[in-house]
């Protein structure tokens, strides 16, 4: 006998007897299964398991709400069996009885089938005491039932006995009755009602000891106001004063000076400096001995993160700062940024064995009059969690790797957790090189911008930068940190930064620049006699291409040159050339609108001087035509979006502010409004039809609108603004 988990109790042939009927069969037929497991005035098929015949042997299986049970159940022991599974078990044989009772039987019922009556008065019994794992019990102790595999003999001289009499079942199977199962399963109850009491005043416990004490602040056990604010936070961003200052909102000119501060993007540029001399370094990224307020380090970002800036003082009397930098890749309006996130930076990373190893907590929350009001941090896995003011630094005498693990809660009981791989090692740190390509894709012709963006060698000094752009050159000294290439023909170029230390050991970065072969000046572009064979690229767009006499006509700078001497525009054929902004290096993709007083056919022309003194042209057809000529004028209505209006914003961001006009056709709108405005994915604030958004120094945003408006007939429509005509990238300096 063997159970079969999810399937029942199997029996070898071996092992039994099949019981037979007076008459002829045996009990597991499927007719005396039937009756035997019918659910008519008893419930026999709750102790009966369903019989299964096989070539070698019987399986037996009992199933309830689709689980197996006879497969889990245990042999009766005794003093095991609950006192109410005896009694439904009586009754249950009793009614069995009752079905072969032929007197019972009405007129109009069918005559009883004399196999069936000879079936239920000579069914047997397996005995408790011969065949004692033929009673078995299932469930959990304090509710157990009652199974009884039934149908077979393993000692054919006597191993079962006759089911027909109540009392010589309760005589069988009364010395296994449990006579305390209900003092029992009251106990059980009891345990779950005190288990669920207790569980009730932990929870509770836990809630009440959260929350901070009602007049002293649990950061600083200072004072509350009357309005419940700490005394000893900043008023501008809530972070709690480190002596008297803020660490987060530290102003210019107090030591370490970070820009932008805020809204960083990954590609944004950032500049750090201090006022007094020092060592400044950008968490692997760049390092330099500083010696005054003009010596700045700039580094770009290029992958989402958690960074800290760092500066440490010659002056013996100052104390070293630092500043977190969160660093975040572009996002839709349908992923808003974390509002709560803890943030762990260990200094130094990898560190020697011995060496002390400094926790910095440069955790935020974005959320208004909420702050952190605890820090907890973990020294590896199985280390005790302790406070990080008490063990906010430490060494590790041997090499190995650590999971620290730094947990913060704010004042409303949010928790957040941050865990960094410490490495320890005892070999010295292999030199690395990081490399960044901008843009990776381009035109024939584009300045590429390649920055050097590798973490300092420790234990050497670095005395030799070199870069190759792969198209030819060899090897080529790289003075700075930036280093600028053109590409004339189109192709796969490899471009590889390589740098040797002192002790002549040599770390190499390679990244892929596709110069794009399908991209070329248009052939009727007036480059000009002193233009070379591969001219650079220049493209102009006009907005509308048909426009109104008095309407506004948007010309777009969409060639992609970051850098250069001089952007023109001419409005017609023998006009003189314009300046086309103020400043020609402030917006990569610039615009211009000009109107045009009478109708006819127009040429305008945008021409651009390069840093090297090459110049290129683009001309674009406009037809200026009068309103309520038919087949030139648009049907629908145009959408322009504005060059936006820049404003300081605090601590190096900019404000950048859209105005969306209709261009075309506006005396067929009614009414119009912003449904949707994104700079970059990240969704700007509107204001009636006007949008409004803070980004920092440097990065490439795109601009995509939605516009929704009502015509002067009462149906409205929903514009996409965007395309290439729309499209607006933009450099904020």
């Amino acid at each position: 006998m063997h159970s079969e988990k999810n399937t029942g109790i199997h029996l070898a042939s071996q092992e039994y007897t099949p019981l037979k009927v007076a008459t002829s069969g045996v009990y597991w037929d499927a007719d005396f299964q039937n009756l035997l497991r019918s659910q008519d005035g008893s419930d026999r098929a709750r102790f009966f398991p369903r019989a299964e015949l096989a070539p070698n042997g019987v399986l037996f299986s009992l199933t309830d709400q689709g689980r197996e049970l006879a497969a889990d159940s245990k042999p009766m022991t005794r003093r095991k069996l609950p006192p109410r599974e005896l009694d439904r078990f009586v009754d249950a044989m009793m009614n069995f009885q009752k079905l072969a009772d032929v007197s019972q039987t009405t007129n109009q019922a069918p005559p009883p089938d004399p196999t069936k009556i000879a079936f239920i008065k000579t069914f047997r019994l397996p005995d408790p005491d011969l065949q004692p794992e033929s009673y078995r019990l299932a469930g959990p102790w304090f509710d157990q039932r009652l199974i009884v595999l039934w149908g077979y003999d393993r000692q054919p001289g006597g191993g079962s006995f006759p089911a027909n009499d109540a009392q010589e079942i309760r005589r069988r199977l009364l010395p296994y009755v449990d006579r305390h199962h209900g003092l029992r399963r009251l106990s059980a109850s009891l345990l779950h009602v005190a288990a669920a009491v207790l569980l009730i005043f932990l929870v509770w416990t836990m809630f009440r000891s959260a929350q901070p004490p009602a007049e002293l602040c649990p950061v600083c056990q200072e004072k509350l106001t009357a309005k419940g604010a700490c005394q000893n936070r900043c008023a501008q961003c809530g972070e709690h004063l480190r002596s008297g200052q803020c660490p987060s909102c530290r102003p210019r000119g107090q030591h370490l000076t970070v820009a932008p501060r805020q809204a960083i993007m990954t590609g944004d540029v950032v500049t750090a400096w201090a006022d007094q001399p020092g060592h400044l370094a950008v968490d692997g990224h760049a390092q330099r001995q500083v010696t005054s307020a003009n010596d700045k380090v700039h580094c770009r970002f290029p992958l989402a993160g958690d960074y800290a800036i760092t500066w440490e003082p010659e002056a013996g009397e100052l104390n070293g700062e630092f500043v977190r930098l969160s660093v975040r890749a572009p996002l839709s309006a349908e992923q808003p940024a974390a509002p709560f996130q803890a943030v762990l930076l260990l200094h130094p990373n990898p560190a020697a064995p011995g060496q002390t190893i400094t926790a910095i907590d440069a955790s935020f929350t974005d959320v208004p009059g909420r702050s952190i009001a605890r820090r907890d941090i973990q020294w590896g896995d199985q280390a005790a969690w302790q406070t990080l003011a008490e063990a906010g630094s430490r060494s590790f005498p041997t090499p190995g790797r650590a999971q620290v693990t730094l947990r913060v809660t704010d004042d409303t009981g949010a928790v957040a957790s941050s865990t960094v791989t410490l490495v320890v090692t005892d070999q010295p740190i292999e030199p690395t090189a990081e490399l960044d390509v901008t843009p990776a894709s381009c035109r024939p012709g584009e300045i590429v911008l390649a920055r050097d963006l590798s973490p300092d060698w420790h234990e050497s000094a670095e005395i030799q930068r070199e870069i190759s752009w792969g198209d030819g050159d060899a090897f080529a000294p790289m003075p700075g940190q930036e280093a600028r290439h053109v590409f004339t023909k189109p192709g796969s170029y490899q471009v590889t930064l390589r740098r040797t230390d002192s002790n002549r050991r040599t770390a190499n970065a390679t990244k892929t620049v596709t110069v794009q072969a399908g991209m070329k000046p248009d052939d009727d572009a007036d480059a000009g006699a002193d233009t070379p064979a591969p001219a650079l690229l220049c493209r102009l767009t006009l907005t509308p291409d048909i426009a109104l006499v008095g309407e506004h006509v948007t010309a777009t700078d969409v060639s992609g040159h970051a850098n250069v001497a001089r952007r023109q525009i001419r409005w017609t054929a023998a006009g003189d050339y314009e300046d086309f902004t103020p400043a020609e290096n402030a917006l990569v993709n610039p615009e211009r609108q000009n109107t045009f007083a009478s109708p006819g056919h127009y040429e305008v022309t945008l021409k651009l001087t390069l840093p090297d003194q090459r110049i290129v042209t683009d001309t674009r057809q406009l037809e200026v035509v009068q309103p309520g000529q038919k087949g030139l004028a648009p049907r629908q209505p145009v959408f322009v979006i504005s060059k936006p209006d820049v404003s300081n914003a605090g601590d190096a961001a900019k404000r950048l502010t859209y105005t969306i006009t209709a261009a075309s056709n506006a005396d067929t709108v009614a009414s119009f409004h912003i449904d949707d405005f994104t700079v970059g994915g990240r969704p700007a604030r509107i204001d009636g039809r006007q949008a409004s958004i803070v980004i920092s120094t440097g990065g490439q945003h795109d601009v995509r609108a939605q516009v929704t408006y009502q015509t002067t007939d009462g149906q409205t429509k929903t514009i996409p603004l965007a395309g290439k005509q729309l499209r607006t990238v933009i450099i904020v300096d």
